[in-house]
């Protein structure tokens, strides 16, 4: 390229191509789509679900999941008899934890930018009804008080 006032521009890096990473969403795989910001069901490409729809309330994006349409809920989620118990609250991580590498690319930075090695599984929180068994959890072991002499 020419350069122009003393500044040589480059021409773009072409970046390989990549799969999509995967999150589970109460039991219904999607692809994380970042240059689109669309959540697309895996082996149903025309379920989309748009990434930015997210409420964002004290520091966490969260929406309502329908688990009979496999897509965000959209009822009315102030009923007087509660939300459906079809219908689940997800709580989203970052952008940057979602998909490191494609919020990597769209902002113009090295794949590895935000990459931290963590699988989306241990990333995203369904809550569930308060009928739904809850996995146990390990009783906290005590320390024995040292008793004085």
């Amino acid at each position: 390229m020419e350069k122009y006032m003393g500044y040589e521009a480059k021409a773009p890096k072409q970046r390989p191509e990549r799969l999509l990473p995967e999150i589970n969403i109460a039991e219904t795989l999607f692809h994380v789509d970042i240059e689109k910001l669309e959540f697309r069901q895996v082996g149903d490409p025309s379920n989309r679900m748009p990434i930015i729809g997210a409420k964002e309330e004290m520091g966490f994006s969260h929406f309502f999941f329908d688990t009979k349409t496999k897509n965000l809920f959209t009822g009315d989620t102030k009923m007087p008899d509660g939300i459906p118990g079809h219908v689940r609250i997800v709580l989203l991580p970052p952008l940057k934890e979602l998909d490191p590498i494609g919020l990597a690319r769209q902002q113009g930075l090295p794949d590895e930018f935000h990459n931290n090695n963590r699988s989306l599984k241990e990333k995203t929180i369904v809550f569930s009804k308060k009928n739904e068994p809850k996995p146990q959890q390990q009783p906290a072991i005590k320390k024995p008080r040292r008793q004085k002499l």
